[in-house]
């Protein structure tokens, strides 16, 4: 054998060794990259969680019994709750993991707007636990998905 065939020999082994490590760092790209998405959704996920706890509390605000005592507004309150759910609805995707949780949000809604409706006269109890009921379902459900997520991407 000449020499030009073994240069050609080690240049072709070398350009597949280096085809192989190019390879194998384009699949550890993918994999840092979905992992990186993956950790984004979950803190996005605990964030919202985090947040409906404020939602909880002005419900807690206007349950039936204290809709009518002195110094409690509801009308403000009510566009605080609408205004957190606009933001968690808004930071929530329509599909994916999150798609559980914005129909709770969007039922929550729903109840609180009945439940507003009521006030004028006598306060719907029913709506006010399906209001909470609602918010705490999707506080669980984000809060459940982001530790799975979580504990996936480890």
């Amino acid at each position: 054998m000449d020499s030009s065939l073994w240069i050609t020999i080690v240049g072709s082994i070398a350009s597949l060794v280096g085809m192989g490590v190019s390879l194998h760092q384009a699949n550890s790209a993918w994999d840092s990259s979905r992992k990186a998405r993956a950790a984004m959704i979950t803190v996005q996920l605990a964030g919202v969680a985090e947040r409906l706890k404020a939602a909880q509390n002005h419900i807690r605000a206007i349950a039936p019994e204290k809709v009518g005592q002195r110094g409690v507004k509801p009308a403000l309150v009510v566009d605080e709750l609408r205004q957190e759910f606009d933001s968690a609805l808004s930071s929530l995707s329509t599909t994916g993991p999150a798609r559980s949780a914005r129909e709770m949000l969007r039922n929550a809604q729903s109840s609180l707007n009945t439940y507003n409706a009521s006030l004028g006269g006598e306060a719907n109890q029913d709506e006010w636990q399906k209001l909470q009921s609602y918010v705490q379902d999707a506080m669980s459900d984000l809060s459940a998905k982001a530790t799975n997520l979580g504990e996936e991407n480890e």
